[in-house]
């Protein structure tokens, strides 16, 4: 599978998780994100960058100040490591820190390490001056003097050392947690972890859905992970926990008060979240990875007409999909001018008896007019500094959102609309309309 693309979708989804609600969400969070996959010496890794990318992405949803790292050598990992100690010195006692890793990690004589991208390690002696040992970590976050800190390891993949390694052990080495912190493995301490077939491993995605329900503590948070990764993998991999945790209870989202059944917020920044790591992917396992997990998703239609061309075999670039205000760079030249028919590709509820009718192009924009029993209105596209936005106007019917994405030199568009019985959403194409 090809490597994924850098992500430059940007949320604008208000934040609809209130953090204030009691003490223990009001306080400080503080997060350093890593992720590593580009090893010139010893082979890509293709999931850290994305997993690290789906969390410093959810952590942010959830109130965090995110330090993230992606594809980082040696000393800027020092160094990125003693910035976060640093602000969590400062943020002071009551401040939650949250140190991530995806990537290669090793162990050598009980002792754990992560691996910076640019290493050159022949054998054990060698670790040690090339990586950077998780002691270094536990040490930094120990200074800052916080009350709280969770650890999490998405590293214990198989050891790409062995063949010179003579004491190294299989995945790594349990670490007992200090007062105050919970240490958290993608598996059991000495077992490997499965990287993922899909843009991300089970452990991170599991995680990063978990972490959005409101109202369950940081323990039962990791328990609900440990379910979903025990029930993705077939009990192949089993997730573990080390725990000093001491106080009051920790939250991601919500508190103790939160309505257990008011997850709609949660699941919606829980789909953007994952439709992000995966948009630019070519590989149709993504997409119905994505329509298992979030089948009303919003970029349910979406992801169905991925798959659907990437079966046929004739995958086509994918530029950016932008929430709600419906703009994504795209580096286009401009519209072909003409008639254009609109062709429904998947439509919810009410929407399905919506109906277009041709829409005309000029260089910079198409505009046309659909009805519905009920109402009526018009669509304009337009372009302008190269980005490409979507109007839908009407009465009795509003929107309430609209995505766009470049599938070749065609328009894929959904549109999430209000009415007075409720909700729907409609996805059509513009076929051949860019130059």
């Amino acid at each position: 599978m090809m490597m994924l693309h850098r992500l430059v979708l940007v949320s604008v989804f208000t934040l609809l998780v209130m953090l204030t609600s009691d003490p223990a969400v009001a306080a400080k969070r503080i997060a350093l994100v890593i992720g590593n996959g580009a090893y010139p010496n010893i082979g890509t890794l293709v999931n850290p960058p994305n997993d690290a990318r789906l969390m410093a992405g959810t952590l942010r949803q959830l109130g965090f100040e995110v330090i993230e790292e992606i594809d980082v050598a040696q000393k800027p990992l020092k160094k990125a490591i003693k910035a976060f100690g640093d602000r969590l010195n400062k943020a002071g006692k009551d401040a939650i820190g949250l140190f991530y890793y995806a990537g290669h990690g090793v162990q050598v004589n009980g002792e754990n390490y992560i691996i910076p991208v640019n290493v050159e390690i022949n054998d054990e002696a060698d670790v040690d001056i090339e990586s950077v040992s998780m002691r270094a970590v536990l040490q930094n976050m120990t200074f800052a003097g916080n009350n709280m800190n969770i650890i999490i390891m998405d590293a214990c993949r198989n050891n790409p050392f062995k063949r010179s390694f003579r004491s190294a052990g299989r995945g790594l080495a349990r670490m007992d947690a200090s007062k105050g912190t919970i240490i958290a493995y993608a598996t059991s301490p000495g077992d490997v972890a499965a990287d993922g077939s899909g843009m991300n491993s089970p452990y991170t995605t599991a995680l990063t859905t978990n972490m959005m329900k409101p109202g369950i503590t940081v323990e039962r948070m990791f328990k609900e992970v440990r379910n979903s990764v025990i029930g993705a993998t077939d009990s192949a991999q089993v997730p573990w926990e080390s725990s000093s945790l001491t106080g009051g209870d920790f939250y991601f989202s919500g508190s103790s008060s939160t309505v257990q059944d008011s997850t709609q917020p949660a699941k919606q920044n829980v789909d953007l979240i994952f439709w992000q790591s995966i948009q630019n992917s070519k590989n149709a396992a993504d997409y119905a990875t994505y329509l298992n997990q979030f089948p009303q998703g919003i970029f349910a239609a979406l992801a169905q007409v991925k798959i659907d061309q990437l079966n046929n075999q004739t995958p086509t670039p994918v530029a950016n999909v932008a929430p709600q205000i419906s703009r994504a760079s795209t580096g286009l030249n401009g519209f072909i001018p003409g008639k254009y028919k609109v062709k429904v590709l998947a439509a919810k509820r009410d929407c399905g008896q919506v109906k277009f009718r041709p829409m005309t192009a000029t260089e910079t924009g198409l505009k046309g007019s659909w009805r519905h029993p009920d109402a009526s209105g018009t669509v304009t596209i337009s372009l302008k500094n190269e980005m490409v936005s979507v109007r839908w106007t009407g009465n009795h019917i509003k929107s309430n959102r609209e995505l766009v994405q470049i599938s070749g030199n065609s328009l894929l568009i959904e549109v999430r609309l209000k009415h007075t019985r409720g909700s729907c959403s409609i996805s059509f194409k513009l076929a051949d309309v860019l130059k």
